[in-house]
Order: C-alpha cells, then structure tokens, then sequence
C-alpha cells in the first residue's frame, strides 16, 4: 500500500497491510529473536484484548457495534445443551465477536465513563477517529493507526484501558509498556505525512469500578528520547532483515539494579 492518511479501512485490513508497526518493533526492542516469533506465531486474543477491542468500537464508532459484536445469553455453560446453543450462536453469525453478557454490561459502563469525560469530549469533537496512515521512514515501510486524531489541534489520543489510572501506577505501566515508544511513532507519521502533532495524550481507563478515567500527555522530551532509540532500532532492523538472522539477548553478564522509582512512596490517595 501506498504512503498516505486512510479514514476508510477496517482494524482487519489495517492489520493485513505489509509494513513495520509500533507493536511490532515493541517485540524487536526485547530483541530480534523475539520479533521473529511473534510474527511467525501471532497469540490468539484474550479475554482482555476482546474487551478493550470492544470499548473502542462503543466510544470511537459506536454505529458499528451491532454489525461486529452480540451478547452470548446469560446461561449455564457447563450444561452440554447451552453449549450447544452458544455454539449454534456462533456459526450462525461469522465474523461477529460475542461477548459474555458480564462484559458486556462493564463495557458499556466503561465507555459511558469515557465519554462522560470532559478532556476526551474535547478531543473527540472534529476528531477523526480509527485513521490509519502508512509512511516511509529510513528507508522502510511503515504502519500506525490512530484512536482519535484531532488536527485541528494538532493531537493524536489513544484509549488505553488499565488496573490502576493513578499517575504512579499508570507511570509505570506506561514506561513498562512503552507508550512513549508509541507516542514517538505516531508523531513521526503524522509529521511525515504532513500533519505534525503537537502532542500525544493517553486516555487510561480502569476495567474495575468505579471506571476511573485520567487523560496524560506524553512528554515531548521522552518522545524525542524515544525516537533517538527508534532510529537505532530500525537500522538494526534493517540489518536482520538482510541477512535473515534475528539474534536473541547477547550473552554478557549485566548487573542488575532497581529501577528509580522503586524506593518511591506509594500514594495512598490523589487530589480529585
């Protein structure tokens, strides 16, 4: 596919298009060996992956919910005869993913708690919402799709569901899970593609009641640091791939230190 800014292709298309991602250099940052398999052995979703696909779609194109998602009836499934019924269900509607009457109703409180937020209504309004980009950088092709972009104020948003949205635990999630390293992505496409950004902010949303809601901003200066790392890690990308061979962890020795924060205070509560 072609570098440019696509509004109308679906989250399965976009997964079909042949170019680097930011989810995937995630599993190259642990090393080459590591991206190699994940691409060779994609993990089936998880209950949890199912339910944050399925908040998405009720906060970002809730038109689209009845054509990709039912409820599973509230039965007894150690009952062969309900499972019968449940799979029934199922083959008789391909393509539609079902959800656990449970999950069902969480979801839909949790996308009530997103909306009902004053930042992200903000952020929604003359957003474009699930665009997907493709753009060229350092000689290679490369993928990201954006939750909620928002050009008339220069922001990319993204919808993160979580345990703990209070900034000490979400701090940590963010960094272990390198949402910086996504946010740096995200703003090179848009700026090569001739949308620059001017920041990127993080909608996290907790999965338990009462469904906290905090929005962040990354850093521009851990973006910029993230980018810097970005760049060494696609050249070395580049090298895999010409010679075909994706190395695991070196084998030196390292010493081991806590992180900065590990002798930090835990906050017992934060200002409203």
């Amino acid at each position: 596919m072609k570098p440019g800014i696509y509004y109308d292709i679906s989250h399965e298309d976009y997964l079909s298009i042949d170019a680097l991602s930011a989810s995937r250099l995630s599993d190259f940052r642990k090393s080459p060996a590591h991206y190699k398999y994940s691409l060779e052995n994609p993990k089936p979703q998880t209950e949890a992956m199912i339910l944050g696909s399925f908040i998405h779609t009720l906060v970002l194109e809730p038109a689209k919910t009845v054509d990709k998602y039912l409820s599973l009836p509230d039965l007894d499934y150690r009952s062969s005869k309900n499972r019968e019924i449940r799979d029934n269900l199922i083959a008789e509607n391909p393509g539609i993913t079902f959800i656990k009457q449970d999950d069902w109703k969480k979801a839909f409180d949790i996308s009530r708690a997103v909306l009902d937020n004053k930042r992200v209504g903000k952020f929604l309004a003359g957003s474009k919402v699930e665009v997907s980009t493709v753009f060229e950088t350092q000689e290679l092709l490369c993928k990201a799709r954006f939750d909620i972009w928002n050009q008339d104020i220069g922001l990319i948003a993204d919808i993160k569901t979580c345990q703990d949205a209070s900034f000490s635990a979400f701090a940590r999630n963010a960094y272990t899970r390198g949402y910086h390293f996504q946010a740096a992505w995200y703003r090179e496409a848009a700026n090569i593609l001739g949308s620059p950004i001017r920041g990127f902010a993080i909608i996290a949303v907790e999965t338990n009641p009462p469904y906290g809601v905090k929005v962040y901003e990354v850093s521009p200066t851990d973006m910029d640091k993230a980018w810097e790392a970005t760049k060494k890690h696609l050249e070395k990308y580049k090298e895999c791939a010409s010679a075909n061979h994706w190395p695991s962890y070196n084998e030196d020795i390292e010493v081991l230190t806590l992180p900065s924060w590990a002798d930090e205070p835990t906050e017992n509560m934060e200002a409203a």
